[in-house]
């Protein structure tokens, strides 16, 4: 039906006047209006690319209809593109250990670092911006298994240019060189970045460690020759000076 006229109030909206009108009539008299588009989507049940052509006045589906699949490399760009604004990052690993670790390190650099131009890596600016980032590395993906295998992490460092990814290195660094020459990987899953570590390998430290140009202190967990924790704190100083005759005894 076309609706003519409609009363507002704080009841509820009521039509006041319309008449009916058939998809002949539409067609004869407003062919403008209806479009016929081909909808590309991923089928869950069948695990491959669906193609639905479909009739449409605005979101109204007049008519829809299963087509051939035969994709070229740009429409699987675009399915795969719409299959992440739909289901998320989360596809490919936005919330695994090594994307975590990478966005944290990403936050901290761009808090403390001195260049202020810094892109986005918020989920929903990412999404937004999918085709400028993402797209050319779709072109080859085929199937839902190779779409969750594709280098997240290395895609996301190929957003900013080198002289950012030395800054990122710089400011927060993969690994800590402990006083006992060996290196050991810092964690950056949590609120502060964390380093655990035997307590023998820190002796010669007296000053807690710190990141991003000494101004983030690095949370340390001091493990026993067997790694199992014996104290975690910010202040070595502090630790060494009081709670390590404690621990000695252990």
């Amino acid at each position: 039906m076309v609706v003519a006229s409609i009363n507002a109030s704080k009841y509820g909206n009521y039509v006041g006047h319309y008449t009916r009108v058939n998809l002949v009539d539409i067609e004869s008299f407003f062919p403008s209006i209806i479009d016929t588009v081909d909808e590309l989507t991923w089928s869950e049940s069948k695990q491959k690319p669906s193609k639905l052509q479909q009739t449409k006045i605005g979101q109204l589906i007049l008519n829809s209809n299963p087509v051939a699949v035969n994709l070229e490399q740009s429409e699987w760009q675009n399915l795969w593109l719409n299959y992440i604004k739909d289901n998320g990052l989360g596809v490919l690993g936005w919330n695994s250990d090594n994307i975590v670790n990478l966005r944290n390190r990403f936050i901290l650099a761009t808090r403390y670092g001195r260049d202020e131009d810094w892109p986005s890596w918020r989920e929903e600016v990412l999404i937004a911006e999918l085709p400028n980032w993402l797209a050319p590395y779709l072109s080859d993906v085929r199937s839902l298994k190779q779409l969750k295998n594709i280098d997240l992490h290395q895609i996301l460092l190929s957003t900013i240019d080198w002289q950012k990814q030395q800054a990122l290195n710089h400011l927060c660094p993969v690994r800590y060189l402990t006083p006992a020459g060996h290196e050991r990987k810092l964690d950056y899953l949590g609120d502060i970045p964390k380093l655990s570590v035997k307590l023998q390998e820190m002796f010669g430290t007296p000053t807690n460690p710190a990141i991003c140009d000494g101004k983030q202190p690095i949370l340390i967990e001091l493990l026993s020759p067997a790694k199992r924790p014996l104290q975690v704190t910010q202040d070595l100083n502090h630790f060494w000076q009081n709670a390590y005759q404690d621990v000695k005894k252990k």
